[in-house]
């Protein structure tokens, strides 16, 4: 009786052994963004919003840009950022025009740098076309890239065009 109780641990603990795997379990870790490392950003934003003098004016107060990142920059080192395709979409965030024409922000830069789209929003001002006379006109521009770097500051000039779609909504 001794030897069957003997043979039937040893073959219990033989099953539990073999029925467990040796293998380590190589589930994907989730994607995480390397979103703590930031860039300054400082952005002059200027209009042609007075035609009797020479030059541009800073934009209006309230004046949107939208920041965009693709969010592959945020994850892996550089040679894998692109082919990965749990990072597909965009880190987007919006920021206004102070009273200067100026936006100064940080952004996140992820661990190696990253490109950044500023989009300029449209907006309507009065243009002033002399000492009596002012328009309303649509002032739009058209996307602009730069590349920033960690801890470091970008310095962009945005200039919006003005438009004579004064009596038009802005979609058509």
């Amino acid at each position: 009786m001794r030897k069957i109780n003997t043979f039937l641990a040893i073959a219990v603990c033989l099953t539990a052994f073999l029925s467990t795997s040796c293998e380590k379990d190589e589930t994907a870790a989730p994607v995480t963004a390397e979103l703590f490392k930031t860039a300054k950003l400082k952005v002059y934003v200027y209009a042609d919003l007075d035609l009797t003098n020479p030059g541009f004016e800073k934009a209006p107060a309230g004046t949107e840009i939208i920041f965009t990142i693709p969010n592959y920059y945020f994850h892996g080192d550089i040679v894998t950022k692109r082919a990965m395709s749990p990072t597909s979409g965009n880190y987007s965030v919006t920021k206004t025009v102070d009273a200067n024409g100026v936006i100064e922000t940080e952004i996140p830069a992820g661990s190696l740098g990253a490109n950044i789209t500023l989009v300029p929003v449209t907006f309507e001002a009065q243009q002033k076309q002399d000492e009596t006379t002012s328009t309303l006109k649509y002032y739009t521009e058209s996307e602009e890239s730069v590349s920033i770097i960690p801890d470091q500051t970008a310095i962009v000039e945005v200039t919006y065009n003005s438009n004579s779609f004064a009596n038009e909504p802005i979609g058509k």
